[in-house]
């Protein structure tokens, strides 16, 4: 006669079943924590190119990191005019998508010698922190009060460094404030806010007595564009 064999005790099969169910659930868990890894590093190698395509700087510039058109903005830091203007100005552009506002250092004799000190801050806080920070020197320099022609306190600067006043020590970049001005008066700017406007793709270009706003702006970029662009500048209405 066969032996039979010992009956499982009742115990032992839940106790498989909630074995395998252990196994399901951890395999789920994995599968749960990759999906969750991959996206971020997929987003994060995004945010990577997106900033690797804004250069550090100079140039400085605000938009599109891939315009058609670059509009030169060439402005004092003592200008009265270019402190209402500036702001506005940047806040269009960034509604732009085929348009790269670029910064030229114009410092007036008559707003010296604040324009060329607060051209240089600006400049140095550029090359220490990169675009934002010196974005960010020009909306400081634009909010200080102008009494008497005084040069704000650097101290009063949320970003002054040990760094910073060497660099504005060091002369570089009061040089390259220098080489700006000097270059704008090729195209024949002498006062400012003034504006070029540039075809990237064609190098046609256009010099705008600003300060400009938006319609006749746009009313630029069509005329530089058109296959015999019409040099002559639109006027503000």
């Amino acid at each position: 006669m066969t032996p039979s064999r010992s009956p499982m005790p009742a115990s032992a099969a839940p106790r498989r079943r909630r074995l395998r169910w252990l196994a399901v659930a951890a395999a789920l868990v994995v599968v749960l924590l990759l999906l969750a890894v991959v996206p971020r590093e997929q987003a994060g190698l995004g945010a990577t190119a997106t900033r690797q395509d804004l250069p550090a700087g100079p140039p400085w510039t605000h938009g599109a990191a891939r315009a058609r058109f670059v509009l030169g903005l060439y402005a004092d830091l003592a200008c009265p005019f270019c402190q209402s203007y500036v702001p506005q100005l940047q806040e269009w552009i960034g509604t732009q998508p085929d348009l790269q506002l670029q910064w030229h250092h114009l410092p007036l004799a008559m707003h010296e010698p604040v324009a060329g000190q607060q051209a240089v801050l600006a400049e140095c806080a550029g090359r220490i922190g990169g675009q934002d920070a010196f974005w960010s020197a020009i909306r400081w320099a634009y909010a200080q009060p102008r009494a008497n022609g005084q040069v704000p306190d650097l101290d009063a600067h949320l970003e002054a460094s040990e760094a910073l006043r060497a660099c504005i020590d060091g002369g570089d970049a009061a040089a390259a404030v220098h080489a700006q001005a000097q270059e704008a008066m090729a195209p024949g700017i002498t006062a400012t806010p003034s504006l070029r406007l540039i075809h990237q793709h064609s190098g046609q270009s256009m010099v705008l007595a600003g300060p400009l706003q938006g319609d006749a702006l746009l009313s630029a970029i069509d005329m530089l564009a058109s296959p015999e662009p019409d040099l002559n500048p639109p006027q503000e209405q």
